[in-house]
């Protein structure tokens, strides 16, 4: 009667998912303020199919500025693709801000699969008055 106990168990804990995590990047233009914000948003299942799509509504990916145009080029890298463990099939989103066509900012901008180290949650682009570019980021910590 233990062998077939066991062996229930083992085929119960094949058809168990994993959670998936959705990653979106905000994009938000201020000309007022001479800015273009990018921050990282993610959650778990059901919650981040709705940020996502509620994101891609009102999300920019290119901001004219006082001088020139700002474009955000995100990449998305996949861990392990087939993988059934919480961080098997980690994504990982990479933040890649264009200036008139240049990039001036690349970072990695989200949490490690295991939500311990602090992790870039938004950047913010904007010219100053020598003609350079100032970027600031801030860290989060997951949720």
């Amino acid at each position: 009667m233990k062998k077939i106990v066991f062996i229930g168990v083992l085929l119960s804990s094949t058809f168990c998912q994993a959670d998936e995590w959705h990653n979106a990047l905000l994009g938000v233009c201020n000309q007022e303020d001479n800015t273009f914000k990018v921050e990282y948003h993610g959650k778990y299942n059901e919650d981040g199919e709705k940020m996502v799509k509620e994101i891609a509504e009102k999300s920019v990916t290119s901001c004219n500025l006082s001088d020139g145009t700002y474009e955000l080029k995100p990449d998305l890298f996949y861990g392990a693709s087939k993988g059934m463990a919480r961080c098997s099939a980690h994504e990982f989103v990479e933040i890649n801000v264009l200036h008139d066509g240049k990039s001036i900012y690349k970072s990695f901008v989200q949490p490690d699969c295991h939500d311990s180290a602090s992790y870039i949650s938004s950047v913010t682009i904007s010219p100053n008055s020598s003609g350079k570019v100032s970027v600031e980021s801030k860290e989060g910590t997951p949720y």
